[in-house]
């Protein structure tokens, strides 16, 4: 588990229980990475206080990371400490994501297939 500080409070970050959500949200940071990086951070959040802001709300992930990022400054975090989490929950949920590799094994596309023609 990986574990972030805000405003002294050691935060729990958790990986996201959604894959299509986190690929949602790493796709939105090469639109935004700020947003994004928020969004990772909303997603991941284990906070004994929930956030209000939803992915489901809307399934914008743009729209959700701001969105986190503002009740994150509403509630008096610092911006600093908010992206510094942000930058660890993006870390987090890329590594849950499935390499390319493990992609194509699944497929059925890898080139180690047993009879497989391809040279």
């Amino acid at each position: 588990m990986i574990e972030v500080t805000l405003n002294g409070k050691t935060i729990p970050l958790h990986p996201p229980t959604s894959l299509a959500a986190a690929y949602d949200v790493a796709a939105a940071t090469g639109k935004n990475t700020s947003r994004g990086l928020y969004a990772a951070l909303g997603l991941c959040w284990g906070g004994k206080q929930r956030l209000r802001s939803k992915f489901s709300d809307s399934y914008n992930a743009l729209e959700y990371g701001g969105q986190v990022f503002d009740e994150m400054l509403a509630a008096g975090l610092n911006a600093g400490e908010i992206t510094t989490a942000a930058v660890e929950a993006l870390t987090l949920l890329v590594s849950v994501l499935p390499s390319s590799d493990e992609v194509q094994a699944a497929e059925g596309n890898s080139e180690d297939r047993e009879g497989s023609t391809t040279p």
